[in-house]
């Protein structure tokens, strides 16, 4: 299998593309210009050059891509959600759909709790959850645009779950 990994610079994205590269899987890592990724050079993994606001960079990156696993995201400790936060995690992950789809590989889609909220009850929350589930007050935020984009504009509205407890 030939798989991508998108923010393997990061602490998920890295153990994810040891791993599977360790099972025999043939992996290219995406990465912005000038990311630090000197903690995984012992592992001899394959590089391409690819930020989340260059559609067509993630299009070559991901050319014949049997997986690839987005996990590449703007993250920050502040509560507010910046033009920079909201272009990476949102619009980027648009481009990456999209040229996964063009690519004709799978997505695994790698987000957080903090898109759709926290459980109500004993069922995980999952994108059809109300909007009104309680999340940490530190994420309540981020909420925000990422309900703007959820509905119909992603290409696997309807086909896909995404599960938070």
């Amino acid at each position: 299998m030939r798989a991508v990994v998108t923010g393997a610079s990061g602490l998920l994205g890295g153990n994810l593309a040891l791993i599977l590269r360790e099972a025999g899987h043939e992996v290219v890592c995406t990465r912005r210009a000038g990311s630090k990724v000197a903690h995984l050079d012992h592992a001899k993994l394959t590089w391409a050059e690819a930020d989340l606001a260059d559609e067509e960079a993630l299009r070559r990156a991901f050319d014949g891509a049997d997986w690839v696993f987005h996990n590449a995201a703007a993250v920050t400790v502040r509560q507010k959600v910046t033009p920079t936060i909201f272009d990476a995690n949102v619009l980027g992950a648009e481009r990456a759909v999209r040229a996964c789809q063009a690519a004709g590989a799978r997505m695994i889609f790698t987000s957080s709790t903090v898109t759709i909220g926290l459980a109500t009850g004993p069922e995980p929350a999952d994108e059809t959850s109300p909007g009104t589930c309680p999340s940490a007050a530190w994420a309540t935020p981020t909420r925000s645009p990422n309900e703007r984009a959820r509905p119909a504009r992603w290409p696997w509205r309807g086909r896909a779950r995404t599960w938070s407890w």
